[in-house]
């Protein structure tokens, strides 16, 4: 097979979709009940008829709908393929970028591409569609570090966040001011030690 006939071939492969039924909310049926603050003197937040005797309760009602969705199986032997050829021609990253867009399907070939591409670049692309730059990682940990409950820390750490909003808010609307060259620079050295912690 030529090169443009790969190419091609991958083009639709990597695209492809199939048709899937499943099971979906299709609307709603709603009945009458007896509304509890009249009786209990309960506070509801259902909807109420005028005389507010009843409550309006909306039930879900399930149906087969049929949706079109990525074909995984041709997919990834698409997506395999492309790999290959990247790992041949690292050229071919520029294609993998347009067509392997959905981070959740094709992550696992974005991986093998940070592990086995040479080019600082590539990498960096790769990386990135990984979702696994320095400054991503840095914000997950953070975040896993923030999200401990009851942790003697939780409130300076929702104070960090607060400065951080807040920070970035005064980085772009006044970006010449001396406060944000100072969080500019705070920002770059952060994220310098980030890189630091991360690959060690």
């Amino acid at each position: 097979m030529e090169r443009h006939e790969l190419i091609a071939w991958i083009r639709d492969e990597i695209t492809s979709t199939t048709v899937i039924e499943c099971q979906e909310i299709v609307g709603y049926e709603k009945y009458l009940e007896p509304n509890p603050e009249m009786y209990c003197s309960e506070f509801t937040d259902y909807p109420t008829t005028r005389d507010r005797q009843c409550i309006i309760v909306e039930k879900p009602v399930y149906g087969t709908v049929s949706r079109t969705v990525l074909d995984l199986t041709r997919a990834s032997g698409a997506a395999e393929t492309l790999v290959a050829l990247i790992l041949a021609d690292e050229r071919y990253i520029y294609l993998a970028e347009e067509l392997m867009r959905d981070r959740t399907a094709f992550s696992k070939y974005w991986e093998h591409l940070c592990l086995y591409c040479n080019d600082k670049k590539t990498i960096g692309i790769a990386l990135r569609h990984a979702g696994r730059t320095p400054s991503r990682l840095f914000v997950k940990k953070l975040g896993k570090t923030l999200a401990k409950p009851k942790s003697p820390l939780e409130y300076v750490g929702k104070c960090f966040v607060a400065a951080c909003v807040y920070g970035t808010i005064i980085y772009f609307i006044w970006p010449n001011s001396k406060l944000a060259l100072r969080i500019g620079r705070t920002i770059k050295n952060i994220l310098a030690e980030s890189r630091k912690i991360l690959y060690g």
